[in-house]
């Protein structure tokens, strides 16, 4: 799982998705604060419910907050011509619980993994971020949405770039993809907070270290291929249980077998043809 995070490998999440069912994903949705309407069908596990970038930062509001999501505010205070205090939030409110503190833990140090070693990498490479920082990258279909969205223990902020149409859209994935639309503006604005020594002592604190039993549930191979020839189709054929290891093994011999027979016959024509014109060849120098 912390593989198909780090290098967003989309067939791992698909599968999850199967083993989980959509219903469940939904549920936790909603604990998450994402109260916008989401079809309970598989796709949504590769983001096809339009969920707003508010919604989005909200929940991952959880993963820095040991499982509990905060309701969002638009206005802090509101005073007067005379600097008296006519309205003020107070502190923010806490949602319900998402999930458990260790499993806020393990989610983030996977999602370091982005950042460190993954598709978020250029924050560290490019954009110089040297604190500690945990995020995801996102890229919708045809490259029409970009998305990147990180968090620090006490930070979270989300960025969104594309357009209100999908048909408008980058023509490529080198231009096109979250890392490089929209986690370029996320970098940047971490470069001026660790620039402003107020900022960076108030949101960029370090996350804490994983319990030792935390380690040694993390402690796993990371994820490779078990075929790098395998594709998309492959893959999801397995998820689906239609690539039963007896019908390929049939299907491939069935493959074998036609392909032999096509050998066979090109080389009984190749001959048959070249007798033919040993024949005519020898005709000639006979009968000059």
């Amino acid at each position: 799982m912390k593989g198909g995070l780090k290098n967003s490998v989309n067939t791992i999440t698909a599968e999850i998705m199967m083993e989980t069912g959509p219903a469940n994903v939904i549920a936790l949705a909603r604990k998450l604060n994402i109260d916008t309407y989401i079809p309970e069908v598989p796709s949504i596990a590769l983001g096809t419910a339009e969920i707003s970038l508010l919604e989005m930062v909200e929940a991952y509001t959880a993963f820095s907050n040991n499982g509990y999501s905060v309701n969002s505010f638009g206005i802090l205070r509101i005073e007067n011509s005379n600097g008296d205090i006519l309205y003020e939030q107070g502190s923010p409110k806490y949602g319900s619980v998402a999930f458990t503190e260790d499993v806020a833990a393990q989610i983030t140090n996977m999602l370091q993994g982005v950042v460190n070693e993954g598709t978020g990498r250029s924050l560290r490479s490019i954009y110089g971020v040297h604190s500690d920082i945990a995020g995801k990258t996102g890229t919708t279909q045809n490259n029409a949405d970009g998305w990147f969205i990180g968090y620090t223990p006490d930070f979270v902020a989300g960025v969104w770039v594309g357009a209100e149409l999908p048909v408008i859209h980058f023509r490529t994935i080198a231009l096109g993809s979250g890392a490089h639309m929209a986690l370029p503006i996320f970098g940047k604005v971490v470069n001026e907070m660790e620039n402003n020594k107020t900022l960076t002592n108030k949101y960029l604190s370090p996350f804490p270290l994983l319990t030792d039993s935390l380690l040694v549930a993390m402690d796993c191979p990371d994820f490779t291929l078990e075929n790098p020839d395998k594709n998309i189709f492959d893959i999801v054929g397995d998820i689906f249980g239609k690539n039963d290891s007896a019908a390929i093994a049939k299907k491939e011999m069935k493959k074998s077998k036609k392909e032999r027979k096509k050998t066979v016959e090109k080389k009984e024509k190749e001959g048959l043809f070249k007798r033919i014109g040993n024949l005519f060849r020898k005709k000639k120098k006979k009968y000059p």
